[in-house]
């Protein structure tokens, strides 16, 4: 993750800040089916949740800051993650012309959006064109791209899809991403989902949008819902709903996580909140070389970043 580096201190211009988030415990969404009633943290689980909380933070705000080096514009803010904002501008480019095709159904090959690879869609529109569905197909789709010197690239494998209709925008996306910047190059596991409401005249104006992304490491699947991030310079502060597989959710609380270039955190403090919504986990960070610090009820454990 060394090129994280120097895109921290770029703010995000589709930043999930954006979007006010809402509740969704739909425990299929986004791919996950485990658990989806709240936690009750206690001795035997407190260093499992802890940990969890600590992979979810990373991947979130990996998926937050990656790709935001790229000199992207749109009409208006995407809540995607920003390693998946080429398919946004991509599928907002289509939307804009759908009426020139004369057709409100069928498929199309689109590997010119690719500069290696191949990509394709399918459609299906209402007669007016303002509603609708797509669904694309990527297979090795390489988007290369050129930032401050650099010649980098995104590689897609896997399967978006998006409905709109006035007021209403939901994406789907079940991907493996390859990102390689300045020579480094790292490879990411994407299942989530994004459902907006907005401004019914406007495609583009997102107002409230419910948020989740899914991950899994160590044999255990964490879900990440209700994300709202700000960001200042290279620290970042969320809210979120953190999802393990076994146990359930907590809320978490996490302020001035500073990212490292090889991963983890140099400084920050998350707080975690469990059924009986008392704080009752901390997880401290204090250096890159440093483990988390979670802290339990006078207990403390230390999990390598």
């Amino acid at each position: 993750m060394r090129h994280l580096y120097y895109i921290l201190a770029i703010l995000l211009a589709f930043s999930l800040a954006a979007c006010g988030s809402k509740d969704s415990d739909n425990g299929s969404s986004g791919g996950y089916s485990g658990k989806t009633s709240a936690a009750k943290v206690d001795d035997s689980n407190s260093e499992d949740i802890g940990a969890g909380v600590h992979i979810a933070a990373k991947k979130s705000v990996e998926s937050e800051i990656n790709g935001s080096n790229i000199a992207f514009s749109s009409g208006g803010q995407s809540p995607l993650p920003a390693i998946l904002q080429p398919l946004h501008t991509n599928v907002e480019s289509i939307l804009n012309v759908r009426s020139a095709t004369r057709n409100t159904s069928g498929s199309m090959d689109w590997s010119d959006f690719c500069d290696s690879g191949s990509a394709s869609y399918t459609y299906n529109y209402s007669d007016d064109y303002k509603t609708g569905t797509m669904s694309f197909t990527y297979n090795n789709c390489t988007y290369s791209y050129s930032y401050a010197g650099n010649n980098s690239s995104i590689t897609y494998n896997g399967s978006y899809f998006y409905e709109f209709r006035p007021g209403y925008w939901y994406w789907d996306y079940d991907l493996t991403v390859t990102s390689s910047f300045n020579g480094e190059t790292d490879q990411y596991s994407m299942r989530g989902t994004f459902e907006c409401t907005g401004d019914d005249d406007s495609l583009w104006s997102y107002t409230d949008c419910t948020y989740s992304e899914t991950y899994s490491e160590g044999g255990v699947t964490y879900r990440v819902s209700n994300l709202t991030f700000t960001s200042t310079g290279n620290s970042y502060s969320f809210t979120a709903r953190v999802y393990h597989s076994e146990y359930g959710y907590v809320e978490v609380v996490a302020t001035n996580l500073v990212y490292c270039v090889g991963g983890g955190f140099e400084s920050g403090t998350i707080t975690i909140s469990d059924s009986d919504s008392a704080e009752v986990l901390s997880i401290t960070y204090s250096g890159c070389d440093d483990p988390a610090v979670i802290a339990y009820q006078g207990t403390t454990y230390l999990v390598d970043q």
